[in-house]
């Protein structure tokens, strides 16, 4: 992904870097990845999967509420026809609302209670 956008890995900075001075770094969870603007403003934050919407995605809940909570920063970067596809959090929002995409719980938490 970062290729696509002009983006150089720099062994020296430990990030990808562009000539315009944005900056793609690593993120601490849930998100992988930050994409950082000339100042060191986060604009987006990214989760990223080598998985697609056909087959269906798979993300703990906190990626999903932290989508929600700010759809105009974060986005999924997924593979989609052997190609990397961002998805920002505001476009997954809107496909979900439209019944574009569905959303399913894929796992659960059993354990004893403690009183």
């Amino acid at each position: 992904f970062a290729h696509t956008k002009n983006f150089k890995w720099s062994d020296g900075e430990n990030c990808y870097l562009r000539k315009d001075g944005c900056a793609i770094v690593a993120a601490r969870g849930p998100f992988h990845w930050e994409w950082l603007d000339r100042t060191g403003k986060v604009t987006w934050r990214m989760w990223v999967a080598e998985q697609s919407l056909q087959s269906g995605v798979e993300f703990d809940t906190e990626v999903w509420v932290m989508l929600q909570q700010r759809p105009g920063m974060s986005a999924l970067i997924l593979r989609e026809n052997k190609l990397p596809k961002f998805i920002s959090a505001s476009d997954l929002i809107r496909m979900k609302e439209s019944n574009q995409v569905g959303l399913f719980p894929a796992t659960y938490r059993l354990r004893i209670k403690t009183h």
